[in-house]
């Protein structure tokens, strides 16, 4: 099973970002792994909760109260991990999933973003990527396949 992890922007994503995602997501099967952080990853919670394919998601909750979004966990399919720091819990999706879609705010890679600190987590851990530009182009990492 596919283990799709995600993001984002706190700010939220752009439409263009939410229809590229659905687009990423609609046809397939997995387990959607996000840090229930408010803006990119309750959008992203929509989205696949709205997916056929969805079997479940796993939330990585961060240790900051006024950045959660309280996503619905449903009983006996959906799995609460433990709170942690960001930092931290950004680590733990990366090391849980096989492909990492981001929704960064911005056009351009930048310091102290918790969105990109990720993206470098799974470069790191050489875990395919996807990165959802504002503007709805979908760039992925040239190391690796195409995980369609």
């Amino acid at each position: 099973m596919l283990k799709i992890g995600y993001t984002g922007t706190q700010r939220g994503m752009t439409a263009l970002q939410c229809r590229a995602i659905w687009d990423i997501v609609w046809r397939r099967e997995f387990i959607a792994h996000h840090g229930d952080c408010v803006g990119g990853d309750a959008q992203f919670d929509v989205i696949v909760r709205r997916a056929t394919g969805c079997q479940g998601v796993v939330i990585h909750p961060c240790d900051l109260d006024a950045k959660r979004a309280y996503c619905e966990i449903r009983q006996g399919v959906d799995i609460l991990r433990e709170v942690k720091t960001p930092l931290d819990r950004n680590r733990d999706i990366v090391a849980e999933i096989d492909l990492l879609i981001a929704g960064p705010g911005e056009m351009i890679p930048k310091q102290r973003s918790g969105t990109w600190t990720t993206v470098r987590y799974a470069q790191e851990a050489r875990r395919r990527l996807m990165i959802v530009f504002p503007n709805g182009a979908v760039v992925r990492d040239s190391w690796i396949d195409d995980p369609a």
